[in-house]
């Protein structure tokens, strides 16, 4: 049956199939929208936890300041992060140096480079001497007599 002039043509009749499937699809839909709201939620209260956290911890490192609870000596951990960090950022950014360590400031993490590298300085010197004297270079030792 074709419309009358100036009305509209109607829709064929969409299959029972097809509008199960457009409500199923509806229905899950709404499912995701509530569990993308869900998860937003819960980033949000997770971000307002770090938060927390992060602001604690800042403060106790200010409250500690004035403190004396750090051992003089760098352990090995501190070490071998040093290490990585002098690769990661250069022996020229302490700031990021300490940040990558963790357990130093900018200072201490300056000072270790200093007796770091006069200590490789110190290696190199006793085994261009080793060589020249035709002898092998001490082993693992290489700390200043006296």
């Amino acid at each position: 049956m074709k419309p009358a002039a100036g009305q509209p043509a109607m829709p064929p009749p969409v299959a029972p199939v097809l509008e199960s499937e457009v409500g199923r699809l509806n229905a899950e839909n709404e499912l995701l929208k509530k569990r993308l709201f869900d998860s937003q939620d819960e980033v949000n209260r997770l971000k307002v936890i770090i938060d927390s956290q992060d602001k604690t911890a800042s403060k106790s490192d200010s409250d500690q300041s004035g403190k004396k609870s750090q051992s003089r000596y760098w352990t090995e951990m501190e070490h071998t992060r040093f290490l990585e960090a002098l690769q990661i950022v250069g022996p020229k950014d302490v700031k990021g140096i300490a940040q990558i360590v963790g357990t130093r400031n900018a200072t201490q993490a300056r000072t270790h480079a200093q007796k770091y590298f006069l200590k490789l300085a110190r290696m190199k010197k006793c085994a261009e001497e080793a060589l020249k004297n035709g002898s092998p270079p001490p082993a693992q030792n290489w700390k200043r007599a006296g």
